[in-house]
C-alpha cells in the first residue's frame, strides 16, 4: 500500500538499520528502494516472495538477494503479474454478481504501478462505500472461503526453487505455522531451502519454539519479519519482529555464489 521510498522512509522512522523487499511476484519496486534507502542509511536487500502451489493450498517462498535486476526474472514475473490480473478481474465479476457496485478500473487505481492483489480490491469495495472496512472485504467476500474468492493460478515448488536458484535467491519458507508445513520440509530442505521464518506476528511462543528447533535439527536458518503491508495494523508494524546480526549474517552466508 505504500511506495517504495515512503516503506524505506517508514523503516527509517521505525529506528531499523535495513528491511527486506519482498513483495509479491513481483521486483519492481527495489530499484526505487535501493535509492530511498542509500539516502537514508539503511540496507535495502533485495527480495521476492513466490506464491508456490502445493495441492490445493498457496504457499509463500521468500528469496532474498534475488537479482531483481536480471531480463529473464522480469520476463517470467511478467507472466505471474498476468494471472494476479486475471485473477483481480474474476473476483470483481463475482462481486459484481452479488450485487457490490464496483469494477476494475476501481481496482487498478488501488493497486497503481504494482500487481492487484485481494488487498486491492478491498480497497476499492471501501472506496466505493460497499463495505466498511477491510477486515470486512475478508471476512464476508473475499477470503479464501468467501463467496468472491478465487484461487491462484501459481508455479509449483519446482519451478519455484529453480528461480530461486537460477536467480540467486536464498528461499526461506514464509509464515510456516500458518500452513501445513511440517510434511513439505523434506522436499524443500531437499531442494535448497535455506530457512525458515520463525518469528511472525501471527506465530504463537510454542509454534515459534517448535519451528526453532525443527531449524536446529535441519540446520536451517531461524529468521523473522513483520509482514508488513500497510500501515494500521500495530502487531505487523514495519520492525514489529526481525532478525539480530547475527542471523542476518547467518542469512547472507548462505547466499550462492
Amino acid at each position: 500500500m505504500l511506495s517504495p521510498t515512503e516503506l524505506v522512509q517508514r523503516a527509517a522512522r521505525n529506528n531499523l538499520d535495513g528491511l527486506a523487499l519482498t513483495d509479491h511476484d513481483c521486483v519492481d519496486g527495489i530499484e526505487e528502494a535501493l535509492e530511498a534507502a542509500a539516502e537514508v542509511g539503511i540496507e535495502l536487500i533485495p527480495g521476492i516472495e513466490l506464491s508456490v502451489q502445493v495441492g490445493e493450498r498457496d504457499i509463500h517462498l521468500l528469496g532474498y538477494w534475488i537479482d531483481h535486476r536480471d531480463p529473464e526474472l522480469h520476463h517470467i514475473l511478467v507472466e505471474l503479474g498476468e494471472m494476479r490480473h486475471n485473477r483481480a478481474e474474476r473476483m470483481v465479476e463475482k462481486l459484481q454478481k452479488l450485487g457490490m457496485a464496483i469494477d476494475y478500473d476501481d481496482v487498478l487505481s488501488q493497486a497503481g504501478d504494482g500487481n492487484p492483489g485481494r488487498p486491492h480490491v478491498a480497497k476499492a469495495l471501501v472506496a466505493r462505500g460497499q463495505i466498511h472496512s477491510l477486515e470486512e472485504a475478508f471476512e464476508s467476500y473475499i477470503g479464501d472461503d468467501g463467496p468472491a474468492y478465487v484461487p491462484k493460478s501459481l508455479m509449483n515448488p519446482e519451478r519455484s526453487f529453480e528461480l530461486m536458484e537460477r536467480f540467486g535467491g536464498v528461499p526461506v519458507l514464509a509464515h510456516p505455522a500458518l500452513t501445513d508445513y511440517e510434511r513439505l520440509l523434506p522436499e524443500f530442505v531437499q531442494r535448497g531451502m535455506v530457512g525458515l521464518e520463525v518469528d511472525h506476528p501471527k506465530h504463537t511462543a510454542v509454534q515459534r519454539d517448535r519451528l526453532r528447533s525443527q531449524c536446529a535439527q535441519l540446520g536451517l536458518v531461524p529468521t523473522g519479519g513483520s509482514d508488513f503491508h500497510m500501515a494500521g495494523a500495530s502487531s505487523r508494524e514495519l520492525g514489529a519482529e526481525g532478525v539480530a546480526g547475527d542471523t542476518l549474517a547467518e542469512l547472507r552466508s548462505r547466499r550462492r555464489r
